[in-house]
């Protein structure tokens, strides 16, 4: 028994696993991204919110009012479309997640064919150990 037969197919398994991880990483690292700038555009929303009551309770004129309104629009329109877009990140992240579990799972399983094969190899060479030290033994008892 030599070398595993399956080892070009493992090492290739545990590429592919990490090429899987570093995946799953990118798509997280956007997923966060967004997520970051949704929440900017949120905090951007709460202050023009903020602002503009503070303008009402001073008054306002209806030119300042519309630009304010104009802005706030924007903002969520922006955080809508930011909105779907993190969603979409999400189920990329959630598509490599699973292809990075089904790549160890695939790894895992030669692996665990490579550990047979290794203790399968152990005893055979136990079994040929023995052997020669029968041998040795019955030499020793003829001479």
């Amino acid at each position: 028994m030599g070398r595993f037969k399956l080892q070009s197919v493992l090492d290739y398994r545990r590429i592919t696993e990490d090429q899987a991880k570093q995946r799953y990483a990118g798509a997280l690292q956007a997923e966060s991204a967004i997520l970051e700038k949704v929440e900017a555009q949120q905090a951007g929303l709460e202050s023009l919110y903020q602002s503009l009551d503070s303008k009402k309770k001073e008054g306002i004129s209806p030119d300042e009012l519309r630009l304010y309104e104009g802005r706030i629009s924007l903002l969520i329109k922006i955080l809508a479309e930011l909105s779907e877009e993190l969603s979409r990140a999400r189920q990329e992240a959630t598509a490599r997640q699973q292809d990075l579990l089904e790549a160890s799972r695939e790894k895992r399983l030669l692996e665990k064919l490579e550990e047979r094969h290794r203790e399968e190899r152990a005893r055979e060479a136990l079994r040929q150990e023995n052997i020669f030290l029968d041998e040795i033994a019955v030499q020793k008892k003829k001479g």
